[in-house]
């Protein structure tokens, strides 16, 4: 633990050095954040932290069958020489509410995650994301702490929770380009209020996620227990 604690120490040292102007707060290259995560440090500690983040995984084989059931793609070969003809085909954009993709159980009785909450976090995810090239194939994720909504006494603090955002390039070759702007606008169809995914009478979302053509799939889980 101390040589992890002087590890870490070091690395943020050597960060801060390269700051152009004194003071200024500079953000944590992937590169350091690998190192980082290498120490066994993958918690980032604050409120809405990130728990695990995913870029440029490939698609497992039981992601695009989860993928497939829901019913907004169905999967295809394109033989282009390289091995890496799998591609999915809209079928239409119809959101699928409280569906898992990316491990254990999302949504169902209970979980929900205030707009508000939401809102902020997708902002968020959609910051970072921003301008990275997701080959076709792979997805890019990461998950945040939330507090649930209390469904039965809304007026009290909900249950610890979390909620996962991806992207999953299954259409878009050789990459997709994910652009800050499209991304917020496509993580919010599970929240806006004509959304089935969307509770009006808590003004809160169970997660799902969106058909985009071109793309593939943009989206969101929420789960009980925090970080």
């Amino acid at each position: 633990m101390r040589f992890q604690s002087l590890a870490l120490a070091t690395l943020m040292a050597a960060a801060a050095s390269t700051s152009p102007v004194p003071g200024s707060a500079q953000a944590i290259t992937d590169e350091q954040m690998a190192r980082i995560a290498s120490l066994g440090l993958d918690k980032r500690g604050s409120a809405s932290s990130v728990q695990a983040r995913s870029i440029n995984q490939p698609i497992t084989d039981e992601q695009y069958a989860k993928i497939a059931a829901l019913s907004v793609s169905e999967r295809s070969t394109n033989d282009n020489g390289n091995g890496n003809g799998m591609t999915l085909e809209a079928r239409d954009k119809r959101s699928n509410c409280a569906k898992t993709i990316l491990g254990e159980r999302a949504g169902g009785k209970g979980i929900w995650c205030p707009k508000s909450q939401y809102t902020n976090l997708v902002q968020t995810f959609c910051r970072s994301a921003a301008t990275t090239d997701i080959p076709l194939g792979h997805e890019t994720s990461d998950t945040y702490e939330i507090t649930l909504t209390n469904q039965d006494h809304p007026e009290e603090v909900g249950k610890a929770g979390r909620v996962a955002f991806a992207i999953f390039n299954t259409k878009s070759d050789p990459t997709y380009l994910v652009t800050y702007d499209d991304c917020v606008d496509y993580m919010l169809k599970q929240s806006n209020t004509d959304s089935k995914c969307y509770g009006k009478k808590h003004d809160d979302t169970e997660g799902g996620y969106w058909s985009v053509d071109g793309v593939g799939l943009f989206g969101s889980e929420v789960r009980e227990g925090g970080l």
